[in-house]
């Protein structure tokens, strides 16, 4: 971000100015508990993407003027971890963490095992989408997160199963929780406009289930699952679940939406996910359970000049105005080649 002229800052500490030199030339800057931005303001003007983390709102709107802010405490000394505030301020730090696209391996599988540890799983399937935009890029990385997994599932009782999958471009249309909703609901009810892709991913790793718990014989599960979903049995246990839960609601519509075009006719060669999930943040999912982004283009698709690649949906003027900004300047998301 360029700074504006018309904001001032307050000087670095002499600490700062001392070390600043030892950041590399244009790498960012993390500046945690930031304030009002002085030592945002100290590292933007030397070229660095700057984030900075308070939580103080007042501070964090003079901030904004030289980097990207987050509102977030993230001051964490508690020992009891099944305290409310302690998981509180815990969260704060993931939403920060996630946030700042910062995902550690550690921090990646306390993640996805933790949650069903919790839940009191005894059978695990995970997977794993590997393509460059994901957040595990090669089959090697796949294979050695797959081991950690497995191992640190073994400490807990877990049998785990890995299954790597395409992650060149998102699965399914949707990409924010009702527009992904819309997706599930159009698989259960057979719709002839379903994604199938999403089809396909959600019979693939059902039938992995299914065969991990004795339920199918090895290679038979996917098969199992596909034939749950096109009898109608599938749409009938999920419309039971939901009312175990509360009662079948339709998932809500956004307020604004706005296309993304083609600026030429050419072919989608690429399709960058990290982009993608940005833009539908900065759009307000997925706390704004309507925004997100629906795709209308996928892979290998002929698109003509002008027509739609994807749709920004927002609850708020102010938020669409976010996304679409960043749309604007991050360059290629969808890729078309002439």
């Amino acid at each position: 971000m360029t700074p504006s002229p018309s904001v001032s800052a307050a000087p670095p500490s002499p600490w700062v100015r001392r070390f600043s030199a030892l950041v590399a030339p244009g790498a960012p800057v993390l500046d945690v508990a930031c304030g009002s931005g002085r030592h945002m303001h100290w590292f933007a003007q030397r070229g660095h993407p700057v984030t900075g983390v308070d939580r103080d709102a007042h501070a964090l709107a003079a901030a904004r003027a030289w980097g990207e802010v987050i509102e977030a405490d993230i001051i964490l000394h508690v020992r009891d971890m099944s305290h409310p505030d302690a998981q509180a301020q815990a969260h704060d730090v993931d939403e920060v963490l996630r946030e700042l696209d910062i995902d550690t391996e550690g921090q990646l599988i306390a993640s996805v095992l933790s949650k069903k540890i919790s839940a009191g799983a005894t059978h695990v399937v995970i997977d794993i989408p590997v393509g460059p935009t994901a957040k595990v890029r090669s089959k090697e990385a796949a294979q050695h997160l797959a081991a950690r997994l497995a191992e640190t599932a073994a400490q807990f009782g877990l049998v785990l199963r890995c299954i790597f999958s395409d992650g060149n471009q998102p699965v399914g249309c949707g990409i924010g929780p009702a527009l992904e909703a819309q997706d599930v609901l159009a698989v259960l009810h057979r719709d002839d406009d379903a994604p199938m892709d999403l089809r396909e991913r959600a019979a693939s790793v059902a039938g992995a289930v299914l065969e991990l718990a004795g339920a199918a014989t090895e290679g038979d599960g996917m098969r199992l699952a596909l034939e749950t979903i096109d009898s109608g049995r599938a749409w009938e246990k999920f419309q039971r679940i939901c009312a175990a839960q509360g009662g079948l609601r339709q998932p809500p519509v956004a307020e604004y939406v706005e296309p993304l075009i083609a600026a030429h006719a050419g072919r989608v060669v690429h399709i960058d996910n990290r982009k993608l999930a940005r833009l539908a943040k900065l759009a307000g999912a997925p706390q704004s359970l309507a925004a997100g982004i629906s795709m209308h283009v996928r892979l290998g698709d002929e698109v003509a000049r002008g027509q739609t690649l994807l749709r920004l949906h927002a609850q708020t003027q102010g938020e669409l105005a976010y996304a679409l900004g960043y749309a604007n300047e991050v360059g290629e998301i969808v890729r078309v080649a002439q």
